[in-house]
């Protein structure tokens, strides 16, 4: 039976969320996808499971195919935080973590269809899932997203220097800084207020 994951879902954009599955916090190293069933639980709460076709394939996964598909998501993920990595930090993007995406993205076979929602129209992409390793293709299509329509200027890393989770500034004034205010924002918060409590005293 899988442990249940506290999985973060902070950064507002798939890809990141899946890259902030590994992450460093007060000099502790977490790591959430372990197993092939962390990974299931993942893509089931990121809503990458939302086909029957998809959770049909899921699970089928089993033995081999299971670590396959495991190992694969680790290196989308080490290919997506090298590039989340350059571009927060306005480097170039490195080639190694463009050949890992077009490779999980040259995987997605599929076609458009047109549908009817209420009194409108729209095109929907079909894609057949017939191998395990297309039920990274999404994350895969989210990177490729964020990095051709996306503002990448909003692509950060939290401001805790303890920290290392990326997000995307979707607020109003782009001046996010914290993953999350809750935890590493109300920690400099504290810290803030105790330094101003130490010169004032």
């Amino acid at each position: 039976m899988a442990q249940k994951q506290n999985f973060l879902f902070l950064a507002d954009h798939l890809c990141l969320d899946f890259v902030d599955t590994e992450f460093r916090r007060s000099g502790e190293h977490h790591d959430e996808l372990k197993t092939f069933d962390d990974l299931r639980e993942w893509l089931k709460r990121a809503g990458v499971l939302a086909s029957i076709e998809a959770v049909a394939l899921v699970r089928r996964c089993h033995g081999q195919a299971a670590e396959t598909v495991l190992k694969g998501a680790l290196g989308l993920r080490k290919a997506i935080r090298q590039a989340a990595q350059a571009v927060a930090d306005r480097e170039p993007l490195p080639a190694g973590a463009i050949r890992t995406l077009n490779t999980f993205l040259s995987r997605r076979a599929g076609y458009f269809q047109i549908e009817r929602r209420s009194s409108q129209f729209e095109r929907r992409f079909v894609s057949p899932l017939v191998e395990p390793m297309m039920l990274l293709a999404p994350i895969a299509e989210s990177a490729a997203d964020l990095l051709c329509n996306g503002d990448l200027t909003l692509v950060r890393r939290c401001a805790d220097e303890n920290c290392d989770l990326f997000f995307y500034d979707t607020t109003k004034n782009h001046r996010r800084r914290w993953c999350s205010m809750s935890s590493c924002g109300n920690r400099a918060k504290v810290a803030a207020h105790r330094a101003r409590q130490k010169i004032g005293g």
